[in-house]
């Protein structure tokens, strides 16, 4: 399934000014929805990331300790329950920072969408790179 052409207009032209520091009214439930769910989604993806380095990382070393094959499958076998179990953690602490879990009030969480994007942006003005999301971005 594909984003339609305007949902992926519209977060670019939302995080172009982000970057600007222009943030959308209090009002405007739309577009904090849309900056809220690419955050999400941002966070997830950089996690999942960062998680399967860490999970190739650690298989590599537990290859090169040349284990016993009984020896090598209980510490793979705690290992990936190690994964699993940090795995959930983090996704249960994304679903409420964004406020897909009941409860977070919308200020907190428009505070949070502020803090990734203000973060995003410093990244990759220090890579010298613009992010995938902004390809085309009309002006404000």
């Amino acid at each position: 399934m594909t984003a339609a052409p305007t949902d992926h207009d519209e977060v670019a032209f939302l995080l172009a000014a982000a970057d600007r520091g222009q943030w959308p009214a209090n009002s405007d439930d739309a577009a904090w929805e849309i900056l809220r769910n690419w955050c999400f989604q941002e966070e997830c993806r950089l996690a999942d990331e960062a998680e399967a380095d860490g999970w190739a990382a650690g298989t590599r070393a537990l290859q090169h300790q040349f284990l016993p094959h009984g020896e090598y499958v209980k510490l793979r076998g705690e290992l990936l329950r190690e994964r699993v179990r940090a795995r959930k953690l983090l996704q249960s602490r994304l679903r409420w920072r964004y406020g897909y879990k009941v409860g977070r009030r919308a200020g907190l969480i428009r505070r949070d969408v502020r803090l990734f994007c203000a973060a995003r942006a410093v990244d990759n003005k220090s890579r010298g790179q613009n992010p995938p999301a902004i390809r085309s971005v009309r002006s404000i």
